[in-house]
């Protein structure tokens, strides 16, 4: 199983703050059976500039792998990109996409969307250039009508799901509902460290299953693996 967004690095963004946090992370993650990672430390263009936001990972990329062991997954470099106004005109966004892959993983404002931003959003999904994926879509649901999801994928663009809102009251149906009429393509952790935010791939996968069936669980994993094809290993 591959995890599609997590916060491993560390010390760039307020995911791991330590190399052994990230260690302690990885361990768990492959013990959930996890064996491919993206790391996907969060880019706010408001407040970071691509030159530093790639420095800060590659230093921390370098300091983590330095300390992997045969017990942690393989790490391919990502980023989660928050939507800014131009995202579709700006020439250097290819950067921020998953390596060995046309996916980027985006983040939407946490307030209504404007209908600028939705056009622009599809705009952007359906360039050749990027393939789109909407980060933890359960957590949009309070500001966008459903109808938005709709014009997303027959636009092309794909939609991730955390799996915590597996285990929110408030989410959980939406979010099964979202995985049967396949409108959501990946669950990923979005873990951040060991304690509020931690790996809970496995435990995900067993509510999946025990609500729709090993069918749906062994689609999922094979959409993410059919998509997050990253060559080399890193470790």
């Amino acid at each position: 199983m591959i995890d599609i967004h997590c916060h491993v690095l560390p010390g760039v963004d307020d995911g791991s703050r330590s190399v052994e946090m990230s260690l302690e992370m990885l361990h768990e993650l492959r013990k959930q059976g996890v064996d491919k990672v993206v790391a996907t430390p969060h880019f706010y263009p408001t407040s970071n500039s691509p030159e530093r936001y790639f420095a800060d990972r590659k230093r921390a990329y370098e300091r983590l792998m330095e300390a992997v062991d045969d017990d942690c997954p393989q790490i391919a470099l990502g980023a989660e990109v928050m939507y800014f106004e131009g995202i579709s005109r700006y020439e250097g966004l290819s950067d921020f996409k998953t390596e060995g892959t046309d996916l980027l993983l985006l983040e939407m404002p946490f307030i209504p969307w404007t209908s600028r931003a939705i056009d622009e959003v599809i705009r952007l999904g359906s360039s050749y250039r990027t393939k789109l994926v909407m980060a933890h879509i359960e957590r949009y649901y309070q500001y966008v009508d459903k109808k938005v999801w709709r014009l997303f994928a027959e636009n092309g663009i794909l939609m991730q799901s955390n799996a915590e809102a597996l285990f929110d009251r408030k989410l959980r149906r939406k979010t099964l509902r979202a995985l049967k009429d396949g409108t959501v393509s990946f669950i990923a952790t979005d873990s951040h460290n060991m304690s509020g935010r931690a790996p809970n791939m496995a435990d995900a996968l067993r509510e999946i299953s025990r609500a729709l069936g090993s069918g749906t669980v062994e689609n999922l994993v094979a959409r993410t693996q059919h998509y997050y094809q990253f060559a080399g290993e890193n470790n």
